[in-house]
């Protein structure tokens, strides 16, 4: 039961950050040099890592 409901909680948290992705934003008249394509890179790492640890947080309330 407990590994069923991690499995969609994983599920839940990646659509989400699909979703959170997918959200417009301005698009650069430049292509992005490496340095950008790296701290976009992390950008991503940061929002999922936080995405993952507030619903840790939440399970533990």
């Amino acid at each position: 039961m407990k590994s069923d409901y991690l499995e969609q909680l994983k599920s839940d948290i990646a659509a989400r950050f699909e979703r959170d992705l997918g959200k417009p934003r301005a698009k650069p008249a430049v292509k992005p040099t490496m340095e950008e394509d790296t701290a976009f890179e992390q950008q991503k790492q940061d929002h999922f890592a936080r995405l993952l640890m507030a619903e840790a947080v939440r399970q533990l309330k």
